[in-house]
């Protein structure tokens, strides 16, 4: 058997071969033969959950026991993830293939490793056990608003960490050639690796689908032995071909399977379930997952992640303002609390450079970052079920939700509504809608009084906004205006702070005026390295260019355009498909 979790985007035909399992000798007892019985349970209820011991008889119909008799377990174990979307193999106590040294040890060096992130996430100023709100970063994810529940990607068989590529091994022997027999494939592809910790105090999620598509299966391995109180995975048996079968299919249950700990769940993606919140008082629930994919390439190969998305940025990211002293340049300034002092001397600089830079601290959030990353990712699910690279490596692509905007796909615009109000395609939560509205009335409480000086007491309206986001190895522009007509002012504000190899807008100073539109001296030419602090406000007669992107990392940016006159219509205009109706 061969397990690929790098792969290239390439298609190939193969007529593949019977499925020899790799684990000779090896059988499965069926612990219960109750498949029709039909059992709503309430999870917090005791009497309606059982342990799973693989030594008795369990109140999980589709249970699959390993003993060292025959290989009939591999048809068994396909056949109910087939036909009922879940199925929980046990191990002979005796003989156990996974053991509770393997457990320990495995969950000793995750452990570690996310103290080790914790220090990293502690350096930043921000308080990894839950007192800041949930954070997202690139090697660990709060999965909760109380920020006890995280995702931890660990790389499928990672030399760094020996315990847990010796236990990825064991994992890929046994599950394997189920997954092989029940796609009927020689060759299956790892789309993501990691573990779900659970601590104390986390809160119970609602009950979701992971995806809508066919070919990809959940295998959680808990790492302690599983109680009602610690979190345990609640599943939603024969829910993975058609929500109807939620309500209407007899045979479903909801049910949390307490699993001792080697113990393995495999899940269609599809079937429905939920992470219950960890009620105890110190005990950590530590647990192992595996994402197999069927396709000759998966999304998390397709977008480089595994599963979670490039949008978090690394934890090592120095962010740092390189630009020591922004003050130094001619068109910048700091905002303070006297609005009527500073912010004429704004505008009287944004008029004669046709752009101006403003130092203004309220603008750092947090809560914004982490609400684009999580809309890129869920805009690119969507893409994906249409079939179509997210990437935009294979072609641009333009929906009324995000359009990537070079031929190389290191370029995306994700427009969104101002202040929160309306919808533009995919809606968003509400208390997305909460952020937008805070952080696009700060701005507008900062640019507000410039654009009052410009234009006239309230004489302007927002015509469009939205988030931009220039990735590693994205293409140079070309030097452009985006309008030759007065009253039309763009403001940028950076997510995180700016490296010269970033690939950052330069302008031409005092290129705005008609005047100066022919000047063509490189000393009028400036990229300011804007930190998440700045705002800068760019007139669209400004000749300006986007440079490429030649670090490793990305970078995201906000923009809003404000347009002179305030009885214009202001609703964005829709460009593009909506993603919302897949």
């Amino acid at each position: 058997m061969k397990i690929s979790s790098h792969l290239k985007l390439i298609h190939i035909h193969i007529v593949f071969l019977q499925i020899i399992p790799t684990i000779s000798g090896f059988t499965v007892k069926r612990i219960i033969d109750r498949a029709g019985t039909s059992i709503f349970s309430n999870v917090r209820d005791e009497d309606s959950l059982s342990t799973i011991d693989s030594s008795t008889t369990v109140d999980f119909p589709y249970t699959v026991e390993i003993t060292k008799d025959s290989g009939d377990w591999i048809n068994l174990a396909s056949q109910y993830l087939d036909e009922n979307g879940v199925c929980v193999l046990v191990h002979n106590q005796v003989e156990p293939f996974i053991t509770s040294r393997d457990c320990q040890s495995t969950e000793d060096e995750a452990i570690s490793h996310l103290d080790d992130l914790k220090k990293l996430i502690r350096k930043q100023g921000i308080d990894p056990d839950g007192k800041d709100g949930p954070f997202r970063y690139m090697e660990v994810v709060s999965r909760d608003g109380s920020g006890r529940r995280y995702d931890m990607p660990i790389p499928w068989k990672s030399k760094d960490h020996q315990s847990i590529s010796s236990f990825h091994g064991k994992v890929e022997d046994i599950v394997g050639p189920i997954i092989q027999n029940l796609w009927k494939r020689d060759e299956v592809n790892v789309a993501a690796s990691g573990f779900l910790i659970n601590q104390p105090g986390s809160t119970s999620q609602n009950w979701h689908r992971d995806g809508p598509n066919e070919g990809l299966i959940n295998v959680f391995i808990p790492l302690v032995d599983l109680t009602k109180d610690i979190g345990p995975t609640d599943v939603w048996t024969n829910t993975h071909k058609s929500e109807e079968e939620a309500t209407s299919n007899p045979d479903s249950i909801q049910i949390a399977p307490l699993m001792k700990r080697g113990n393995i769940l495999l899940m269609d993606y599809r079937t429905f379930h939920r992470g219950l919140g960890n009620f105890s008082k110190e005990q950590t629930r530590t647990l192992a997952y595996t994402v197999f994919e069927k396709g000759s390439s998966s999304l998390g190969d397709l977008l480089g992640y595994g599963l979670l998305p490039t949008a978090y940025r690394s934890i090592e990211e120095t962010e740092i303002n390189v630009q020591e002293d922004m003050q130094k340049l001619p068109f910048a300034i700091k905002a303070t609390e006297t609005t009527e002092e500073w912010a004429p001397k704004a505008s009287s600089l944004f008029q004669d450079y046709g752009v101006c830079l403003i130092d203004d601290d309220k603008q750092v959030n947090r809560k914004v970052y982490d609400l684009v990353s999580s809309r890129k990712q869920l805009l690119f699910q969507k893409i994906v079920n249409r079939g179509i690279d997210p990437t935009g490596k294979e072609s641009t692509y333009e929906f009324a939700e995000i359009a990537s905007r070079d031929e190389g796909g290191g370029r995306y615009d994700m427009p969104v509504p101002w202040r929160g109000m309306g919808d533009i395609g995919t809606p968003f939560l509400s208390y997305e809608t909460e952020i937008l509205k805070e952080y696009h009335s700060n701005i507008e409480e900062t640019i507000g009084p410039i654009l009052n000086d410009l234009w006239g007491e309230n004489n302007y309206h927002v015509s469009s906004c939205g988030f931009i986001e220039n990735k590693s190895g994205s293409i140079a522009q070309q030097w452009h205006r985006l309008g030759c007509e007065e009253g039309s002012i763009s403001v940028f504000h950076p997510l995180h702070c700016l490296n010269a190899d970033h690939g950052v807008t330069e302008v031409w100073l005092r290129s705005h005026t008609s005047e100066n539109r022919d000047v063509s001296g490189s000393s009028d030419k400036i990229a300011p390295l804007m930190h998440n602090g700045e705002l800068m406000m760019l007139d669209w007669r400004t000749l300006r260019q986007n440079l490429g992107n030649t670090s490793s990392n990305f970078w995201q940016m906000a923009y809003i355009t404000f347009k002179k006159d305030k009885d214009r219509e202001s609703r964005q205009r829709l460009s593009g498909l909506t993603l919302e109706f897949d």
